[in-house]
């Protein structure tokens, strides 16, 4: 039994959430930087890009909206010069990107609305689970307290 188990461990950094969407999936970031002023998301955030950098090579171009966006891109620029440092051949081979056009980065501050627009929210999973059609022909009509039905008026 011991020798068909093995114990690891496997960083998850980035998500593939569509074909040219990448996401790090964290819940707790927002209040980390904004409320408690903890940077320690951004150093890995910098930190997953380098390791998506190294497989792909460097971002040809960094675009960045946002405070917290340009400490990331001072991060990311401050580890590719470490790197360069420390290693000098790794340094070297290290080409620009072939797959990967750009990098852009928002500052959730700047755009706050966009988390919002997903099926996540309230009137979403109404939406999948009932079928709204255009808003208007939809009404929540209360039979019982705890009852709520959805009903189309033609």
């Amino acid at each position: 039994m011991f020798g068909e188990i093995t114990k690891g461990e496997y960083h998850l950094d980035l998500i593939p959430m569509e074909d040219d969407v990448l996401s790090l999936e964290w819940d707790s970031t927002f209040k980390e930087l904004y409320l408690d002023q903890d940077t320690t998301s951004i150093y890995y955030a910098a930190k997953a890009l380098m390791r998506l950098q190294g497989i792909y090579g460097l971002f040809p171009r960094i675009l960045g909206k946002g405070d917290y966006s340009k400490a990331l891109c001072d991060m990311m620029l401050r580890m590719r010069r470490e790197m360069a440092v420390d290693d000098l051949d790794a340094s070297q081979t290290l080409q620009l990107s072939q797959n990967i056009d750009s990098l852009i980065i928002i500052d959730r501050s700047v755009d706050m609305v966009t988390p919002l627009c997903t099926q996540l929210t309230y009137e979403g999973l109404i939406d999948e689970i009932f079928h709204i059609k255009n808003c208007k022909d939809c009404y929540f009509y209360t039979l019982h307290v705890e009852d709520m039905w959805l009903y189309e008026v033609n």
